[in-house]
């Protein structure tokens, strides 16, 4: 099957006590790719949560909620791509604390294969585990954090995507991604610089695009 491959980090954007934020892309996603976008929010009220923007119908396809704090996964087939300074728009609920967004594409991804997500506290952060039933998939996922102190992120496992922090949030996010090269319990980690009181996070795994060529497949018409 065509390998998964990485094509461009769109860009992130945050903002606080705001209902919306928009991510205006810092890059061009080439055509044919799969956009995914990695959403952190604290609301203590209501926990919905959408994206808007680019012509793509965007499907959610993971949300993990740990009290009032939150992260969600989007993803849309691109087939013509996504220009650069493209605008797009997460709205939450409602105005509470920060917001987090990061975007980047993607190679031969399609749908889902399985998710995971995860709570803690401290230092380390996780995406949650899952194991992915095909070799060759997307792994992608991150999580947000509560802390008085300015945070960064150093990644353990994966390749990192967004690291920021919001001091009038006193929230920060941080994800990333890695390419499955086997059948395994799978997941995105790293460790903040400060302590955290509430790390959240949630893990998207995404099959590769079948090979059309396989000798396994059924001939057109069969």
């Amino acid at each position: 099957m065509p390998a998964v491959s990485f094509d461009k980090n769109l860009g992130s954007n945050s903002g606080n006590s705001s209902a919306s934020v928009v991510l205006t892309t810092s890059n061009a996603a080439a055509a044919g790719t799969r956009i995914v976008v990695l959403v952190s929010w604290w609301y203590d009220v209501n926990n919905t949560c959408s994206l808007s923007g680019g012509s793509l119908a965007w499907a959610k396809d993971k949300q993990n909620d740990n009290g009032s704090d939150r992260f969600a996964i989007f993803s849309a087939p691109a087939p013509s791509g996504l220009a650069s300074s493209t605008s797009l728009t997460v709205t939450v609920g409602g105005s509470g604390g920060g917001i987090f967004l990061g975007a980047a594409s993607f190679f031969n991804v399609q749908g889902v294969d399985t998710t995971g997500n995860t709570t803690g506290t401290g230092t380390s952060w996780s995406s949650g585990t899952a194991t992915n039933a095909n070799v060759n998939g997307l792994v992608i996922g991150g999580s947000g954090n509560e802390t008085t102190s300015s945070t960064t992120s150093t990644p353990v496992n994966g390749t990192e995507l967004h690291d920021a922090w919001l001091s009038g949030a006193q929230q920060g996010f941080a994800t990333g991604y890695l390419i499955s090269s086997s059948i395994a319990s799978q997941s995105i980690t790293g460790t903040f610089s400060t302590s955290s009181t509430a790390n959240t996070g949630a893990l998207m795994i995404y099959n590769p695009v079948p090979d059309l060529f396989s000798p396994h497949r059924m001939p057109l018409g069969v």
